[in-house]
């Protein structure tokens, strides 16, 4: 077990390193991210348990190659953040409840090239997954019962979300902004407490 006792910064900074493997650790109580990962890439983010951070449970900024998998993570801000031109990153089977903010996001234009997949975000304060960046893929996501929705497409090109299951939001269901060329199917929305489906965009 890792615990902060909310003096600690982070359980793990992985800084211009590559190859890492984290697997099946607790981590709790860090006065920033649980697990930061910068620059560098294609480590193994592997069964961790996050909790009570007080920025996001994993963090990927300008790193590439990353295998964030079946890690539970809540009370965090975000609590998988793919951020700062981070590509070729594939996060799979994760569990995000009860964060500030999004459950799962890639945040910036230059993040692309990203898998997530079979993921659950649940009671989040801000979307189930925000999504930002080109050529992103989201697929068989459950995304229920998050403040502001359940997934959120905002700018860039050529992303695809399929079979996603969006479910209970305390706000629009998706939201999709201004995204070039997206392929947006076969998703399952129901139960939201605004619109199922809203498209702002400027494309015709």
């Amino acid at each position: 077990m890792f615990d902060g006792k909310s003096i600690l910064q982070s359980a793990f900074l992985l800084t211009d390193v590559t190859g890492v493997e984290i697997f099946g650790m607790s981590i709790m109580h860090y006065r920033s991210n649980g697990i930061f990962i910068t620059r560098g890439g294609s480590h193994r983010i592997i069964g961790n348990r996050i909790n009570g951070v007080l920025n996001n449970g994993i963090s990927v900024s300008s790193s590439s190659g990353n295998l964030l998998w079946k890690n539970e993570i809540c009370y965090a801000v975000d609590g998988i953040a793919i951020v700062g031109g981070s590509v070729n990153n594939h996060v799979l089977e994760n569990l995000v409840t009860l964060c500030g903010d999004d459950g799962i996001e890639t945040f910036f234009l230059d993040d692309n090239n990203n898998v997530l997949a079979g993921n659950v975000a649940v009671k989040n304060g801000g979307f189930g997954m925000e999504i930002w960046g080109d050529n992103n893929l989201t697929a068989g996501n459950g995304l229920i019962g998050n403040r502001l929705g359940g997934i959120s497409v905002g700018q860039g090109s050529s992303s695809a979300a399929v079979g996603n299951l969006v479910q209970n939001s305390g706000s629009r269901g998706c939201f999709l902004i201004n995204h070039n060329n997206l392929f947006f199917g076969e998703n399952r929305v129901e139960a939201n407490l605004r619109e199922g489906i809203t498209v702002l965009s400027d494309f015709p």
